[in-house]
């Protein structure tokens, strides 16, 4: 896991290990948003434990082209591991969200799901996101809100001043040119954002 650019050592595994309960709601508010029936270059932002690259496999259309993104050797290597067979759908790429080699325009769909907070310059990402969707693309970015330092329990560093505010994460993606809309769920939001 990183914070901020800097690799962390991680602590007692939370009990919480689905987004803190939340996974399945989260799921299910991708799915709403996503066609499973179009061929896609899709772009999942952030690894982790591989709980979105497993909901874009089993949901995606089989023609579909999934590439996930990390930081760490470990967890890339680690999810594609754990996935087995369905891997094998899955482009597994060490990289930062800030600079991707990808070329402009190039995805269909992307999404992140609780990795802005860990971000350091979370305009650069979005730049960067934005660089890379096709005209008409579909951004999709879960994020806890900063209640959720006080709120929730984390097994690595969490402040609130990392958390960005569901109306700011919106405002910073229109000033990109994307349509967004943000859709509040308590203690996380959901940014829905086209090119």
């Amino acid at each position: 896991m990183y914070y901020k650019g800097e690799k962390m050592t991680e602590g007692p595994s939370s009990p919480n290990t689905d987004f803190h309960g939340y996974g399945k709601e989260i799921r299910r508010e991708l799915r709403r948003r996503i066609s499973p029936n179009r061929k896609v270059r899709a772009l999942d932002v952030g690894t982790g434990m591989g709980q979105n690259i497993a909901l874009l496999i089993g949901y995606l259309s089989k023609n579909s082209e999934i590439w996930t993104i990390d930081p760490s050797d470990e967890v890339l290597v680690s999810v594609k591991a754990s996935l087995g067979k369905k891997g094998s759908r899955v482009n597994f790429v060490k990289a930062s969200a800030d600079r991707l080699d990808f070329a402009d325009g190039f995805f269909d769909l992307i999404v992140s799901v609780m990795v802005m907070h860990h971000i350091e310059d979370a305009r650069a990402v979005l730049r960067e996101l934005g660089r890379v969707m096709r005209s008409g693309a579909r951004l999709l970015i879960v994020d806890y809100k900063p209640d959720a330092a006080h709120e929730l329990e984390f097994h690595i560093r969490h402040e609130e001043k990392d958390f960005l505010e569901p109306r700011l994460a919106g405002d910073m993606i229109r000033k990109l040119g994307l349509a967004c809309t943000v859709n509040d769920f308590g203690l996380w939001y959901l940014l829905d954002a086209r090119k």
